[in-house]
């Protein structure tokens, strides 16, 4: 069993601006320390890295939490978080939890663990600095689906992020909440690539880079659409095709929520995340 606090704290939204503002301030002062690390993680996981992507996760401070007498906004609790190690995203998520009055748990496998150790301590000593919480933040490395599964009552909602076949398979094993996001993984319908080669070399080395998951068809498109469509979670599915008329296919066919057509679809690519799945909303009527 997993070693996590399931106690509540009192939400303090000035606390947590004020933690946010000082992480900022202490992660401006810290870069030195923070790119060594990051290059640390890039020659062990051969993944790159970019802390102008970690930067960009300061900008929101909005604070979604209401208590009034006509409506109560609070954070859910526990969330556990399986994912590839992207610190982006640790850091993202962690930052979230806090404006959104959660408690937040990453599981990583060996991934990026430099970089993810050195922000989720730099947090929580920050945390801990204006007496805010505990255990808000933790890092796990090294723990299997099986002790993930074994101590999901721990948890009020599970955050899968990546391949979603893995991501099917492990919402079979457990009975409480999950939500995925497809970030940094991608469908790929490519019916020809002649006249898109440079394109499908940038987008090959930043898939390499970035670690990303794809899965490719090449086969008629009409059969390809209908394996896509087997799946419901499917974030990002891109298209090259010189054909109109199997570009229109796509477009009327697909489920998914983005869909590229001839294009990199990894230009200014973005976590985009819905935060109000980590707060539950009661309306008082009286």
């Amino acid at each position: 069993m997993l070693d996590i606090d399931t106690s509540n704290y009192t939400f303090d939204e000035e606390k947590v601006l004020k933690i946010i503002l000082e992480f900022k301030k202490q992660f401006a002062n810290n870069t030195s320390v923070i790119n060594k690390a990051i290059s640390t993680d890039e020659m062990l996981s051969l993944t790159k890295l970019d802390i102008t992507l970690l930067k960009n996760t300061f900008n929101n401070t909005d604070i979604p939490i209401v208590q009034s007498n006509k409506m109560i906004v609070d954070g859910i609790g526990n969330i556990g978080v399986i994912y590839n190690g992207n610190p982006y995203l640790t850091l993202y998520l962690s930052l979230a939890a806090l404006r959104t009055h959660n408690k937040i748990c990453f599981f990583v496998n060996d991934s990026c663990l430099a970089t993810n150790n050195l922000l989720v301590n730099m947090l929580n000593k920050i945390i801990e600095k204006f007496n805010y919480g505990k255990d808000i933040i933790k890092l796990y490395n090294g723990i299997s689906e099986k002790e993930i599964i074994e101590s999901e009552n721990l948890f009020n909602m599970f955050l899968y992020i990546g391949d979603k076949h893995e991501y099917i398979k492990f919402k079979k094993k457990t009975s409480i909440p999950i939500t995925y996001s497809g970030y940094e993984s991608a469908i790929f319908y490519i019916e020809t690539a002649e006249k898109f080669n440079n394109t499908l070399v940038e987008i090959n080395n930043y898939v390499f880079k970035h670690n990303i998951g794809v899965e490719t068809y090449r086969n008629d498109h009409i059969e390809a659409v209908e394996s896509i469509n087997e799946n419901s979670n499917n974030d990002l599915v891109v298209l090259f095709t010189p054909n109109k008329s199997t570009a229109q296919y796509f477009v009327e066919n697909v489920r998914c929520k983005k869909l590229v057509i001839n294009k990199n679809p990894f230009e200014d690519y973005v976590f985009e995340f819905d935060e109000s799945i980590f707060v539950k909303k009661k309306e008082i009527v009286f």
